[in-house]
């Protein structure tokens, strides 16, 4: 398995690992960040994380710059949720918020938060 950073040929995969687990995707709404890694992420000092094994995408993280305070990392997916709550998806999800901490320390953000939705997931 390899943690990597997501790069653009990454984001059909991101969204077939989202759909699979139930989700229907907004590309043009909530769901906007996934049309575009780079534009969703990067140009917004953040990052998009993925797990990765036998070339398959099976978990990824995503935070970025608060639209509400630029001092905030903010973090906006870790999916798939049920994955990642089960014991197999511990060691990954702690190694994504470790990295994100890390990216956070690097871009001189005051701190990270934690969408609501996501909350039980990294406590």
């Amino acid at each position: 398995m390899q943690i990597r950073i997501a790069n653009r040929q990454d984001e059909a995969p991101i969204r077939a690992l989202l759909e699979k687990q139930g989700a229907v995707l907004d590309l043009k709404g909530a769901d906007r960040d996934l049309h575009n890694i780079d534009q969703g992420y990067f140009a917004h000092d953040g990052l998009l994380v993925v797990a990765e094994e036998d070339g398959e995408i099976i978990a990824l993280a995503g935070a970025r710059k608060s639209a509400h305070d630029e001092s905030v990392l903010e973090v906006l997916r870790l999916a798939p949720q049920t994955f990642l709550s089960s014991t197999a998806g511990g060691a990954i999800r702690e190694r994504f918020i470790s990295i994100i901490k890390n990216h956070a320390y690097q871009m001189d953000f005051a701190k990270v938060s934690v969408a609501d939705e996501l909350a039980a997931l990294v406590s």
